[in-house]
Parts: structure tokens; C-alpha cells; sequence
């Protein structure tokens, strides 16, 4: 985990100079769609996690963004009837590092010119790829089936790829922006909850997470586009600005 949080921090001092970036925070809630979840989400099975990123706008409507996250799941036979009698439970810390490219469907600028203000509300899609470390307990119950001896066996914690893709809404307050982001993330590979050959191997893992992001913007501040002495105000579609030179 040191050593992701080490990359991304290198990231961000290498593009930190950048007009257009972000450095943020997330933090939520998450779950693994796995061999021990038979339903879309299990309400006994939600986990927590958080993460740190940094993106950098190429352009208007989008980003590039470095990504690393950090996650506890956890899932268990025991909580539905029709699979208690197999008897297996995990818990799961999964650590990802991601590179993603985000739409931004209405833009990210704040300012369309030096004189007016833009919208700065906007939802966006995202997909991207990276790895995951992932670091996972398996247990059975005493009257349970016994795991397969290629899932018993299998070294933790193991490397894998991963293929995040979702969908957030941002809300820029000049500096500071905030915003809600669900993230589905496909594991390619099936031992993210430690269970496969004993149960279905022949689908991967994913998991899910769902949080509030807050990002510190470094770039230029309202102040910076107005000169000084300059009159503050927004211009209507149509309009254009006077300066003193237009009026002599």
C-alpha cells in the first residue's frame, strides 16, 4: 500500500504545476460481487474504504485521472439459508491503483472567458485500467464443505488486473470541489474474495464502491480573470465586453 500511495504522490508533483488540477480525497462505502454473494448487493456484507487521487484536465470535458484506493470486504455462506450448509465466509482487503480518463458531459472550466461565468456543475463517465493487491482470509465452518486445494493453497496477498468503470457528479466552488462517484470495478480474475474452485470459477469478481469525493482545484481563482480596476460582471449570451479603449 506504501508503495501505491508513493506513486501517486510522485504523480502529483510531477503534473502539479498544471493550470487545470485536481488533488482530492474519497471515502464510502463498498462491496464484492463474488462466489459468496448471490444477490446484486448483500446489506450484511458492506464494507468501507477510501483513497486518494489527482487529475489533470487536457481539456474542457476531460481528465486524466491517478487513482489509489483501499478497501475492507467481507461476505459469509451463513447469511442465506440456501447456502449455509457450505459454510465458507472471507474478509478481503483489496488495494488498487488506477489510471482512468473522465468525461465531464457539461465541462469542467469555470470560466468560458475572462469575463464570463460558466456552469460549474457537471456529471461525468469514467473507464479506466490498473492492478490490485489483494490480501484474503478464507474460513470454513465445522459442518461446511471443505475448500478445494487450489483455493487452500493460493499465496496472498496476489497481484491482479482491474478494469474500473462509473459514473459521479462534480460541483466546482472555485477552489474546492466536491462531488459523489460510484465506481463497478471488473477484477479479472476470480479470487478476490479467496473463493473459485470451490464454488463458480468460470466467473471473475468485481466490486463496488460508492463515496464522496473532495478535491482542492489548483489553477486560477475568479480574482485572476478580472484585471484590477476592471468592473466585476457576467455577460448574457450575445453580449461583449467594452473596455475603456472601446469607449474612447
Amino acid at each position: 500500500m506504501r508503495n501505491l500511495f508513493t506513486i501517486l504522490f510522485a504523480i502529483i508533483c510531477v503534473v502539479g504545476y498544471a493550470q487545470e488540477f485536481e488533488i482530492g480525497v474519497k471515502g464510502g462505502v463498498n462491496t464484492l460481487h463474488g462466489d459468496l454473494v448471490p444477490d446484486i448487493i448483500d446489506t450484511d456484507a458492506l464494507g468501507y474504504g477510501g483513497g486518494l487521487f489527482a487529475k489533470y484536465h487536457f481539456s474542457p470535458k476531460f481528465d486524466l485521472k491517478a487513482a489509489a484506493n483501499y478497501g475492507l470486504y467481507e461476505g459469509s455462506d451463513l447469511n442465506f439459508p440456501e447456502r449455509a450448509s457450505r459454510g465458507f465466509s472471507y474478509e478481503s482487503t483489496l488495494i488498487d491503483f488506477a489510471v482512468s480518463t473522465e468525461w465531464n458531459i457539461l465541462g469542467v472550466n469555470i470560466y468560458e472567458n475572462q469575463k464570463r461565468f460558466a456552469s460549474t456543475f457537471t456529471p461525468y463517465l469514467h473507464l479506466g485500467v490498473g492492478a490490485n493487491l489483494a490480501d484474503v482470509d478464507v474460513t470454513t465452518s465445522v459442518d461446511g464443505r471443505a475448500l478445494d486445494p487450489l483455493d487452500a493453497t493460493r499465496d496472498y496477498p496476489s497481484f491482479a488486473m482491474i478494469v474500473p468503470m462509473g459514473a459521479g457528479i462534480r460541483y466546482s466552488l472555485d477552489k474546492l470541489v466536491i462531488g459523489i462517484e460510484g465506481t463497478l470495478t471488473a477484477g479479472l480474475n476470480d479470487f478476490l474474495d479467496g473463493v473459485s474452485n470451490s464454488a463458480n470459477s468460470d466467473d471473475n469478481d468485481w466490486y463496488t464502491s460508492i463515496g464522496v469525493t473532495i478535491a482542492y482545484r489548483i489553477g486560477e481563482t475568479s480574482s485572476s480573470y478580472i484585471e484590477e480596476g476592471e468592473p466585476v460582471e457576467y455577460l448574457e449570451e450575445g453580449d461583449e465586453y467594452l473596455n475603456d479603449d472601446d469607449n474612447n
